[in-house]
């Protein structure tokens, strides 16, 4: 076997496996936009970059091997053709990256945009009813002149260090009747 004969054998192993990369790329570039991977497509373009560049040096190797004219025209034309083939193809996949790129980029713009009404905020639990009487005592305690209020800290005070056999002793039930007795003294007080 000569060196042309050798060279042939191996462009012919080159091309088969070319042939068999782009058969896939073809079958993936036929799914929907949707169902294709663009890093698997990516993947796919590197082994037919690679495999382009190696059956590109042994095409080279073959046009200096050749010395018959019509034998290198024949041989030209055929490298000629499979190259194209393998442009097609490389533009084929790059248009569909961009595609799925432009897809995946128009996904993540929808989600972005999302209007504020779909928004969730966990907010802290709150204590309505404690809040709302909070509230009313507070309204209530501005609205009571100064006087019930010294009156009424008397009494809480009151309640807090008097002991329950004080209340026993004076016959006093609960805060109503303290109340009451408060009353009684600032009675004697005015007078």
């Amino acid at each position: 076997m000569n060196t042309f004969e050798k060279l042939k054998a191996k462009r012919s192993v080159f091309r088969g496996r070319l042939t068999k990369f782009m058969a896939k790329t073809e079958s993936i570039l036929d799914s929907s936009v949707e169902d294709t991977d663009s890093d698997e497509l990516l993947e796919l373009l590197e082994h037919i970059n690679k495999k382009e560049n190696d059956l590109n040096i042994v095409n080279s190797e073959i046009e200096i091997a050749i010395t018959d004219p019509t034998v290198f025209d024949n041989e030209f034309k055929i490298s000629e053709e499979y190259s194209d083939k393998i442009t097609i193809i490389k533009f084929r996949i790059k248009n569909r990256i961009q595609k799925i790129n432009a897809l995946d980029n128009s996904v993540v713009e929808k989600r972005e945009s999302r209007p504020a009404q779909f928004a969730c905020l966990k907010l802290p639990k709150t204590h309505v009813r404690q809040l709302a009487e909070f509230e009313k005592k507070k309204e209530e305690r501005q609205a009571r002149p100064l006087e019930n209020q010294r009156a009424e800290a008397l009494l809480q005070n009151r309640n807090g260090t008097e002991s329950m056999l004080e209340k026993e002793k004076s016959g006093k039930q609960g805060p109503q009747e303290d109340l009451e007795y408060l009353e009684g003294q600032k009675l004697t007080e005015l007078q």
